[in-house]
């Protein structure tokens, strides 16, 4: 059948059931007649698309009616790139010049933020540390002299409480101890660390003074739970860092440090748990703390020579040089407090000794005190570490 016979009118109509409309006839042959001229239909379509004439669908580019440019020389170029390079450092000195009060504003604060903290951080160091027109204390009637002295064990905090207002109190034996101690014990006294203590009382002619020593545990020495105790140990011209606020059933609840000439008792809060402890010594003030970059939280507060090293006497200020302190936790306030002793001819003392116990004796402990009958302690303080 002849497709173009079935949809043309004017053509008799060959449908094989007579249909009178071919493009509506249900039987098999019109509608292969209609899916075939539909195809064809859409392929003419395509094929018209797909090769039309390129002029019909692009725009034609009309010739410039403009001259054009001439094109830039290799001297003209380095000439127009030496004056952009000029025009953008114009530009950014004027941006400079601008922002200039700005700049000088956050250097200023700069400089000023360095000195207040440097100022925060800092300890009286040279003539800052003297009372204009304080006086030696002048020498003791009753002269210097070596007394044989007897000891007997305590605890030493027992030397630092009620007694500590008039019995003065050294740790001087620690430093003669070190040569005979353990290469452990050693390490802690000369650096800083945790040690065990025990106190000793000894009596001389003229009086008693009392002195912390070391139980050197390292090298087998058993110390007695009625005369000893742990406490944390600042070497001179060391620090240590210990917990803010110790827990008494795990840390320790005092701090020793050799005794005070001239030296600084300085804690700084170091961070959220702990406080760092300095022994800064007398004259490198600058060199162990002032000078140091890093303080943590800043300085909480010190005990200089002012506060150990002088006393009123009427209109008089004396100059007495030694001193002796230590640190406390106080559980009631939980602060930390530097309690210290202003002491006049201050007793010293060499040749500890101790005699084993035997069968048949004690224990025997004996010293040598370089004290007068003036010896004494003058004053107490104590300064509160509030954190």
């Amino acid at each position: 059948m002849n497709l173009s016979d079935v949809f043309d009118s004017s053509k008799p109509h060959r449908c094989p059931v007579m249909h009178p409309d071919p493009l509506t006839c249900p039987c098999a042959s019109c509608e292969m007649a209609r899916q075939s001229a539909a195809s064809k239909a859409a392929l003419d379509r395509a094929t018209t698309r797909n090769f039309a004439p390129t002029g019909a669908s692009m725009p034609v580019n009309k010739a410039s009616s403009e001259p054009a440019a001439p094109k830039e020389t290799s001297r003209e170029k380095v000439e127009r790139q030496r004056r952009e390079r000029f025009q953008e450092q114009e530009e950014n000195w004027q941006k400079t010049q601008a922002n200039e009060p700005r700049y000088a504003a956050h250097r200023n604060k700069i400089a000023a933020d360095r000195k207040a903290k440097e100022q925060n951080n800092r300890i009286y160091v040279g003539e800052e540390r003297e009372f204009p027109g304080a006086i030696l204390s002048p020498m003791p009637a009753s002269r210097m002299g070596m007394n044989d002295a007897v000891g007997k064990r305590a605890l030493p905090s027992d030397l630092l409480g009620a007694s500590f207002a008039n019995q003065p109190v050294s740790a001087e034996v620690v430093a003669l101890q070190v040569s005979s101690l353990s290469a452990v014990t050693q390490k802690e006294v000369r650096e800083s660390g945790e040690l065990v203590f025990t106190g000793m009382q000894y009596q001389y002619a003229h009086g008693t003074v009392g002195t912390i020593q070391v139980i050197d545990t390292f090298a087998g020495e058993q110390p007695d739970k009625n005369t000893s105790q742990m406490a944390y140990w600042v070497a001179q011209g060391k620090y240590l860092d210990i917990p803010k606020h110790p827990d008494p059933h795990r840390d320790h609840l005092y701090v020793f440090t050799p005794n005070f000439s001239g030296c600084s008792f300085v804690v700084d809060d170091w961070d959220d748990d702990r406080i760092r402890v300095y022994h800064v010594e007398g004259g490198k003030e600058d060199k162990q703390y002032n000078d140091v970059q890093e303080h943590g939280n800043n300085l909480i507060k010190y005990m200089s020579f002012r506060d150990y090293g002088f006393y009123q006497q009427g209109d008089t200020m004396i100059k007495n040089i030694t001193g002796f302190a230590f640190m406390r936790y106080n559980t009631d306030t939980r602060n930390w407090e530097i309690h210290y002793q202003k002491q006049e001819h201050a007793p010293s003392i060499s040749q500890p000794m101790t005699s084993a116990k035997s069968l048949f004796s004690s224990e025997k402990h004996t010293a040598k005190v370089m004290a007068s009958k003036e010896s004494r302690v003058v004053e107490t303080g104590t300064i509160v570490i509030k954190r």
